[in-house]
């Protein structure tokens, strides 16, 4: 009995869907895709600084709406490094932010 609560409760632990938003970029819509914990780690092994972590994760999480394919690639870093501080740029990345938190989490403003 005690193995198929556990089997259960398991099952319902690893039950999940990434999160998804829209965020309009200069008149396109992109959707955003929630990073799996996975990602978020090999992203953080591979940043050097929060920046880097940031400007991975745009590259990890935008995509072609209702698609697979990634807008971005490692080879757009230097243009997004280009963009002005409080730009779209810095609106995705606390957009991508608020995906990866609770809704108790994101401050409302």
């Amino acid at each position: 009995m005690s193995e198929v609560i556990r089997d259960k409760i398991r099952k319902a632990a690893f039950k999940h869907s990434l999160k998804k938003d829209k965020f309009e970029l200069n008149g396109q819509v992109i959707e955003i895709k929630q990073l799996a914990v996975g990602q978020l780690e090999t992203l953080r092994d591979k940043a050097k600084t929060d920046s880097d972590l940031g400007y991975f994760s745009i590259v990890e999480s935008c995509f072609v709406p209702g698609t697979d394919i990634k807008i971005f690639g490692e080879e757009d870093i230097e243009g997004m490094k280009k963009c002005p501080v409080g730009g779209w740029l810095t609106e995705l990345i606390v957009k991508i932010g608020e995906l990866a938190k609770g809704p108790e989490q994101v401050k409302k403003p």
